[in-house]
């Protein structure tokens, strides 16, 4: 019984198990190489892992915020079931509660199209929003274009589900806490 206990301990005191760096150092994704600034791993009631989210950008040290009309990717890599359905509902209720209503009604059809394109998703699962030097963003599941949004405004509003004044979690606002951190460091 001791032996059995000790195993347990020791699987669960292995560095992955407390490793920091959970996603990829950098990403390409059309011939574009994005660096990563900084990750953060989601959680719920302390040990329930939701997702590990990663900021990349070409230049980690130009990035001066996710509203700004920069080439940027967020990665959401996902540890745990989640459905299409519970993304679109929580797109459409953070949308809602982070932008005027005036704004809301602007952008109100492209985020309706993309927010009607997200699927369920399994454990190690990764959605990325990836925005271009145009300034329209996509998004991929695991690598597969699902959807744009072709408008820069309505594009960079976009980013206000996840890092508007209502977040869905404050682990949105550390991850770019810690990517504007890091470029004092460097």
């Amino acid at each position: 019984m001791k032996y059995k206990f000790l195993i347990v301990i020791l699987l669960f005191f292995t560095p992955t198990a407390f490793s920091k760096d959970r996603l990829p150092s950098s990403i390409v994704v059309n011939e574009r190489n994005f660096n990563k600034c900084s990750e953060v791993r989601i959680t719920k009631a302390l040990f329930f892992k939701i997702l590990d989210l990663g900021l990349y950008a070409p230049d980690c040290q130009s990035f001066s915020s996710v509203f700004s009309k920069s080439e940027k990717l967020i990665r959401f890599k996902y540890l745990r079931t989640v459905t299409g359905q519970e993304f679109k509902e929580g797109a459409e209720e953070y949308l809602g509660k982070n932008l005027p209503k005036q704004r809301l009604e602007q952008c109100q059809k492209p985020f309706n199209n993309l927010n009607q394109l997200y699927k369920n998703v399994n454990d190690g699962d990764f959605y990325q929003l990836i925005q271009s030097k145009d300034n329209a963003i996509s998004i991929t599941l695991n690598n597969q274009l699902i959807g744009s949004i072709e408008n820069p405004d309505c594009a960079i509003d976009y980013y206000h589900m996840w890092f508007g004044k209502e977040s869905m979690d404050t682990g949105f606002q550390k991850l770019i806490r810690k990517a504007i951190k890091n470029q004092k460091k460097s």
